[in-house]
């Protein structure tokens, strides 16, 4: 609260109302630890992040994010090469010529050229 009041810039962050709200600051702590940890659970952890500066706070996020995605032990899905025939064949039997973005490549599956249309 000292900081809104000192710096210019951060005053329109303060009211009238947060003066006598300022009494029950520990209790208002004591609300969110009990909340969070109620709340926070291995399978749906909460997390508490620094904000103070933007560029901090976006890396301490994307760490966050990178090790829960690596956890679930994500691959691109194998597709024999059956399926792809079988689907280009869909794209053969059309009267329009097929888009780029019907075309993949996933790596440790053999790609086939794009059908040229007729």
């Amino acid at each position: 609260m000292q900081q809104r009041l000192g710096d210019p810039s951060k005053r329109w962050k303060f009211s009238g109302d947060d003066l006598p709200e300022r009494k029950f600051w520990k209790e208002y702590m004591k609300a969110y630890e009990d909340a969070l940890n109620k709340t926070s659970t291995e399978w749906a952890p909460w997390y508490l992040i620094p904000a103070n500066h933007k560029w901090y706070r976006d890396l301490v996020v994307s760490r966050v994010i990178v090790k829960a995605m690596e956890k679930m032990n994500l691959h691109y899905p194998k597709i024999g090469k059956k399926t792809v025939r079988a689907e280009l064949s869909k794209l053969d039997s059309s009267d329009a010529p097929p888009k780029k973005s019907m075309l993949f490549s996933t790596p440790g599956v053999v790609d086939f050229p794009a059908p040229r249309p007729s």
